[in-house]
């Protein structure tokens, strides 16, 4: 394969792996920080293999945060990792300087500062999604509505409708928070690597009450605010993790709704889900985005 104005030299590549297929075209990409990468498409001639079953033994529900970066319904907690809050300091130190001095060499060093983020942030969605992915047949999440809940929040005003310096920082500060666990990009790799893998991925409605109905009896505490990160159920006595709570009512609510077939229109006669789920369950046909 020769590459536009390149044809009479070349380029001297590594290869530590042939390509498994035909060769279709290469994409060539620098980045701020003067590296250079090559993406190769190649088509393998291979299909994408058969969707397994969906059994509730082999699905895993999830709830993405911000304290945690996801809580399951197994009862695992992943730690948000945080990578843009982390080097924070150091970024606006770089800011800083560049707007200082607009140079070549404090422009590289601000542009070297957030690859570094970059690419400590997609090395750990690679890790998490793939792991995810080799453990469970089938996924089930939430559909967030990430750009809405970047919008909603208010920051607080005065008698003169002027906004308070305090509310906007906070404003400011849930924006950076959510756009640094990069929901979106965990999301998008969870559905093609699941495509890969014949995995299943099922979303549920945004507006369900994951988090305020009891797992155990299905009782919905209505009075349920943003601080109440334990909570006891007044109908059960069952002791809650909102979130974990949350990710088994996700993996629930996803499977009884794809095993019934119908949407439940009103939230709050939504019965409990232990016990009612059947163990098996045919592919999904559009269960996977994208």
């Amino acid at each position: 394969m020769n590459l536009p104005k390149f044809k009479k030299k070349g380029i001297k590549v590594k290869l530590h792996r042939n390509f498994d297929g035909e060769v279709k075209q290469a994409t060539i990409s620098k980045t701020k920080t003067g590296k250079f990468y090559v993406s190769v498409l190649v088509d393998t001639k291979k299909t994408l293999p058969k969707k397994a079953k969906i059994t509730e033994s082999t699905a895993v529900g999830i709830d993405l945060g911000l304290n945690d970066f996801i809580c399951t319904s197994e009862g695992e907690v992943v730690n948000n990792p945080r990578h843009l809050k982390k080097a924070l300091s150091r970024l606006k130190f770089r800011q800083k300087k560049y707007s200082r001095y607009k140079g070549n060499k404090t422009k590289a060093r601000l542009a070297k500062q957030h690859e570094l983020v970059a690419n400590a942030r997609r090395d750990f969605l690679h890790q998490l999604s793939t792991r995810l992915i080799r453990e469970n047949q089938t996924i089930c999440l939430e559909d967030l509505n990430i750009t809405g809940m970047m919008s909603q929040f208010q920051p607080k005003q005065d008698g003169n409708g002027t906004y308070l310096p305090n509310g906007q920082a906070a404003k400011n500060e849930l924006n950076r928070s959510i756009a640094d666990a990069s929901w979106s990009m965990f999301v998008e790799m969870l559905t093609y690597k699941a495509e890969w893998h014949g995995k299943n991925i099922v979303h549920i409605g945004r507006f369900e009450p994951s988090s305020k109905t009891c797992s155990s009896c299905g009782h919905i505490k209505k009075d349920m605010t943003l601080k109440d990160r334990n909570w006891t159920c007044e109908s059960c006595g069952a002791e809650h993790h909102r979130d974990i709570n949350a990710a088994k009512n996700i993996k629930a609510f996803a499977l009884s709704r794809f095993l019934s077939g119908t949407d439940r229109k009103n939230h709050e006669e939504l019965p409990t889900l232990v016990g009612a789920l059947t163990h098996e369950a045919h592919p999904i046909v559009n269960g996977v985005d994208g």
